[in-house]
């Protein structure tokens, strides 16, 4: 965007920090389509092993994380296009206007990242322990 310039090194800083969220978020909706995969189609169909009910568990809490996800992406677009639109001069500049909605997106990436991280830890576990055990089973 080339009128960015024209906002307050303020409202540009949150402009940077807001694209960086989104390209998080961009990245974190590729990480979960791809676990759900991997569980749904390589874990689940081998049920009989111990450890699948606690991946059933993570499976739950990564969709509860994609609608978190998602309540975000959506506040965040909309303050990205507050944002250009106050780059373009189409609205003044309202700093006020952007900030609280800015703390708060900062709060709930961060708190989104964090406990989607935890869930890859607990989820990389079971996936090793189910994994060691279908190689004891299945030979």
């Amino acid at each position: 965007m080339e009128t960015l310039n024209a906002l307050s090194a303020r409202s540009l800083q949150y402009y940077v920090m807001a694209e960086h969220w989104a390209s998080d978020l961009k990245f974190f909706k590729i990480e979960t389509a791809f676990f759900d995969k991997l569980i749904k189609e390589y874990f689940i169909p081998i049920g009989e092993i111990s450890g699948m009910e606690a991946l059933r568990d993570l499976l739950n809490k990564i969709n509860r994380l994609k609608e978190d996800e998602q309540a975000t992406c959506k506040m965040l677009t909309e303050q990205l296009q507050q944002l250009e639109l106050m780059a373009e001069d189409f609205i003044p500049e309202n700093i006020d206007s952007i900030q609280g909605k800015q703390v708060q997106l900062e709060y709930l990436v961060t708190n989104l990242t964090h406990e989607f991280r935890e869930v890859k830890k607990d989820l990389f576990v079971k996936i090793e322990n189910i994994m060691r055990e279908s190689k004891n089973i299945f030979g």
